[in-house]
């Protein structure tokens, strides 16, 4: 059975874009320096844990990044900034067919 043995680099790109975002335009902005140094010590790791980290919702790492926990609405303005810059291929389609 293939396995997976690296992280798709345009993918972690678009993460880390979105942690970014949440980070500055949710959170305030203040903690990007150290999602820079977490970002390249990710990308140092072996593979499996790669994709292992991949697995955490960006919402959640820019929350630790910044050390608050998010508010519902703070929630909400992710799911919208989310759905917005990065919409899943089926959202795409569902608005092209509308």
């Amino acid at each position: 059975m293939p396995s997976i043995s690296s992280v798709d680099d345009v993918d972690a790109k678009k993460y880390w874009s979105l942690v970014r975002l949440v980070v500055q335009d949710i959170f305030g902005g203040a903690h990007t320096s150290r999602m820079d140094r977490l970002k390249k010590l990710i990308h140092e790791s072996p593979p499996e844990e790669q994709l292992l980290f991949y697995h955490t919702e960006p919402l959640q790492l820019a929350a630790e990044l910044s050390g608050k926990t998010p508010t519902d609405d703070q929630i909400a303005k992710y799911i919208a900034l989310r759905d917005k810059e990065f919409p899943l291929p089926g959202k795409r389609i569902k608005k092209q067919l509308h």
